[in-house]
């Protein structure tokens, strides 16, 4: 339907209990700042065509992307997500989604075992890493972050985050896991030497 003021439509949504909404063109932009909160790759994107109503708070997201990236895909080989597999060992999975899931990915791995055949062997203890600033997309390390520094060593701590903050492009992403906190085998396991909890990952 059409809206003429979109502060009120946005403000009658919540009060109507709506839980959606797609937004058409020529309010994709207007919504924006009428947001509670905005997905990322729709900040990225600089347009909304969903509204996510929970519990009162709007979320902005775009899915526009997807439509096009798959048009586009028919028609051409596009160049895909640059990403970075760190210490996966021989695996090549991409076992965290992000909002760049549906794109075709560029993957780069790293471990320290030669025998795993990565395309980079590294001690990632050692900064700063072999790679250039502003270089992927996205950052996936699966159980591979407790293994680093040393537990109490803040130094230690944000010279690796500040690694990973480095080669991601503004935007990207970092996905991984780590062992709970209060998990047995957070210490449990010897090669483990700091626990990542919720709160600094």
């Amino acid at each position: 339907f059409p809206v003429g003021d979109v502060a009120a439509a946005m403000t009658g949504f919540k009060a109507l209990g709506v839980r959606g909404v797609s937004v058409t063109i020529p309010h994709k932009q207007a919504v924006i700042p009428h947001l509670d909160s905005i997905d990322p790759l729709a900040a990225r994107i600089g347009a909304v065509n969903t509204l996510d109503i929970q519990n009162g708070l709007i979320s902005g997201h775009n899915t526009d992307w997807i439509g096009a990236n798959r048009a586009l895909e028919e028609k051409m080989p596009l160049p895909g997500k640059k990403v970075l597999l760190l210490g996966a060992g021989s695996n090549r999975t991409l076992c965290v989604p992000t909002p760049l899931t549906n794109v075709t990915p560029q993957i780069t791995t790293l471990d320290i075992e030669s025998r795993h055949k990565p395309d980079f062997v590294w001690d990632l203890n050692v900064t700063p890493w072999p790679f250039d600033d502003n270089s992927f997309d996205e950052i996936h390390a699966y159980e591979v972050l407790e293994h680093l520094g040393h537990q109490g060593n803040a130094h230690e701590f944000f010279a690796h985050f500040w690694e990973i903050y480095r080669i991601l492009r503004p935007l990207g992403y970092l996905a991984g896991s780590v062992p709970q906190w209060d998990d047995m085998w957070a210490w449990g396991d010897p090669s483990h030497t700091r626990v990542i909890s919720e709160g600094s990952f």
